[in-house]
């Protein structure tokens, strides 16, 4: 019995669509994904309230999205009620290749969805940052709210995965180091 009614499907079809799912799995998204140029990161100000870093290349990101997430994997899932989407736009272009938006104070022409001051960062987060005039993308960061109270003014935190772990471990950065980071991924010219 078949499952198709009976017809018969062109082999070129499945070919075409095995080939794609194989570049897609080869590059590591899929074909729609868009340009990554630039990274995210987070910091903390003299106040050790949470910014996002940013560096990019090209058009400057106009969106930032942080959004909770259930990690560790291996450890029971926290009660994430009221933990919700922190969305920040722009109608004010960034410029240069870095910048920090403080979320408790952002700056001109940037707007928070969630007052961070009266509802702190807690768990665990992925921020993610783009420009919608290229719809690129920077390269996401994930990070515990937690190790914001150990952060030092001026380092800029991200994760790695760590082969020896088995596990996403936090590292700081300086800006510079955060930037030749970030910009590594641009496009050579």
């Amino acid at each position: 019995m078949s499952l198709n009614g009976g017809r018969k499907r062109p082999a070129i079809a499945y070919s075409t669509a095995a080939a794609l799912a194989v570049a897609a799995g080869l590059t590591g998204c899929a074909p729609t994904s868009p340009a990554r140029y630039g990274a995210v990161g987070v910091s903390v100000n003299d106040e050790g309230d949470p910014m996002v870093a940013l560096t990019w290349c090209g058009a400057a990101p106009d969106s930032i999205t942080i959004r909770p997430e259930q990690k560790p994997k291996t450890s029971p899932a926290a009660d994430d009620a009221g933990r919700g989407r922190v969305i920040i736009r722009s109608t004010k272009p960034l410029t240069g290749d870095l910048a920090y938006i403080d979320l408790r104070h952002p700056p001109d022409g940037w707007f928070v969805s969630v007052d961070v001051k009266k509802k702190p960062l807690t768990g665990f987060y992925s921020v993610d940052a783009w420009s919608s005039e290229r719809k690129t993308a920077l390269w996401n960061a994930e990070f515990d709210a937690a190790s914001l109270k150990d952060l030092k003014t001026g380092r800029i935190l991200r994760t790695k995965y760590s082969s020896e772990t088995k596990a996403a471990v936090d590292f700081t950065m300086s800006e510079s180091e955060f930037r030749a980071y970030g910009l590594s991924s641009c496009p050579k010219e």
